[in-house]
C-alpha cells in the first residue's frame, strides 16, 4: 500500500533451527496429548456418573484444542494453507463451539439455577445457539470477515462476562467450587496482560518473544482447564455433603417424629393404665358393697326382695325369704313366686 514497515529478521543456523523445531514440535505433542488424556478421563467419568457437566467439560477441552490448532497454525497449514487464522472460517466456528461449551459448563458446574436464575436463561440460550451459529460460520465463507469476527468474538466476550458474574454470585452465596472457578479468570487475566506486554513491546525479549507469545496462552489455558477440573471435583464433594446434611436432617426429623409418637403412646398407655386401675378400684368397691349388703341380707330377720322393672325376682334378697318361700327360679316373677302361698 506504499507504506514502509520495520521488520526485524531472525536468522537461524541449520542445527539450531532443527533443534528449535524439534523442541517446539515435542512441546506441541505433549500439550495436545495432555488435553486428549484429560478429555478421555472426564469422558469416562461422565459414563460412570452421568453428570452432564463432565460432558460439557469434554466438549470445552476439544473446542480449546480446535481453536488453538487453528490459531497456532498446526491445523491451518493442513486444512487451509493459503489462509491466515483471521480469514479461516473454521477458527470462528470453533470459537463459537468453545463459547457454547463454556456457557453450558458454567451453567451446570456452578448450579447457576440456584444462584443466578436469570443469567441461567442466557447461558441456556448461548449453549443452544452457539453450536448452530458455529456451523453456519464454517459453511458461509462468503460472509464478510468483519461480521464473522464480530459475531464470534462478541459472543465469546459477552458470555465470559456473564460466566464470571455467575461465578461471583455463586461464590458470594457460599458455593465452594465457585472460588476455584473465579480464580481461573484471574489466571486468564494474567495471561492476557502478559500477552499485551509482549505485543506492545513494553518488554523486549528478542528472538524468544515469538516462543513466549505461543507458550503463554497454552500455559494459561492449561491452568484454566485444570482449575475447571477441580471445580467439577469440588462440586461433586459439595453436592455429596449437601445430600449427607439433608439425609442427617431427615433422620433427625424422623427421630423427632418417632420420639413424639413414643411419647404419645406412653401417655396413652399411662392413661389406659390409670383407667384400668380406676375400673379395678371401682369394681372392688362395688364387690365390697355387694358383700356388705349380702351379709346384711343373710343375717336380717325380715324378708327383703329386689325386683326388676318387669317384676322379676333378682338373686339379691334376704336369706330368710328362701326359708319362707323357697328358692326362686331364674327370671321368675314375683306373682309366680308368691302365688303358691297366696293365689289372690
Amino acid at each position: 500500500n506504499g507504506e514502509s514497515a520495520a521488520v526485524r529478521p531472525l536468522l537461524w543456523e541449520e542445527r539450531a533451527f532443527v533443534s528449535h523445531v524439534r523442541v517446539d514440535t515435542s512441546g506441541i505433542f505433549i500439550w495436545y496429548g495432555l488435553l486428549v488424556v484429560m478429555a478421555a478421563y472426564h469422558l469416562l467419568l461422565y459414563a460412570a456418573i452421568r453428570d452432564r457437566s463432565y460432558l460439557y467439560y469434554v466438549g470445552f477441552i476439544l473446542s480449546t484444542m480446535s481453536i488453538d490448532a487453528l490459531a497456532g497454525g498446526n491445523a491451518r497449514c493442513v486444512l487451509f494453507p493459503e489462509l491466515t487464522f483471521d480469514t479461516n472460517p473454521l477458527f470462528y466456528g470453533g470459537l463459537m463451539f468453545f463459547t457454547g461449551f463454556w456457557a453450558l459448563f458454567t451453567r451446570t458446574a456452578l448450579e447457576s439455577h440456584r444462584y443466578a436464575p436469570r443469567l441461567t436463561r442466557f447461558l441456556d440460550y448461548v449453549g443452544a445457539i452457539c453450536p448452530g451459529a458455529g456451523v453456519a460460520l464454517c459453511l458461509a465463507p462468503s460472509l464478510p470477515i468483519g461480521a464473522r469476527m464480530g459475531i464470534a468474538f462478541g459472543s465469546n466476550n459477552i458470555t465470559q462476562v456473564v460466566c464470571l458474574t455467575v461465578g461471583i454470585l455463586a461464590m458470594r452465596a457460599g458455593f465452594r467450587p465457585a472460588r476455584v472457578y473465579v480464580a481461573s479468570y484471574g489466571v486468564l487475566f494474567v495471561c492476557i496482560g502478559l500477552l499485551l506486554v509482549l505485543v506492545t513491546s513494553l518488554v523486549d525479549l528478542g528472538p524468544t518473544m515469538d516462543m513466549y507469545s505461543g507458550v503463554i496462552p497454552r500455559v494459561g489455558m492449561g491452568i484454566q482447564l485444570v482449575l475447571f477440573g477441580l471445580v467439577l471435583a469440588q462440586r461433586i464433594n459439595t453436592l455429596q455433603g449437601e445430600v449427607r446434611v439433608a439425609n442427617e436432617r431427615t433422620l433427625a426429623e424422623q427421630g423427632e417424629r418417632i420420639a413424639a409418637q413414643e411419647k404419645a403412646l406412653a401417655i396413652e398407655h399411662e392413661a389406659a393404665t390409670t383407667l384400668q386401675e380406676r375400673v379395678d378400684q371401682r369394681t372392688r368397691e362395688l364387690s365390697e358393697r355387694t358383700e356388705a349388703v349380702k351379709r346384711v341380707l343373710d343375717n336380717v330377720g325380715q324378708g327383703f326382695l329386689t325386683l326388676t322393672s318387669e317384676g322379676k325376682v333378682e338373686p339379691e334378697r334376704s336369706a330368710i325369704v328362701d326359708e319362707w318361700l323357697g328358692c326362686a327360679q331364674a327370671d321368675q316373677s314375683l306373682w309366680d313366686y308368691t302365688s303358691k302361698f297366696d293365689r289372690e
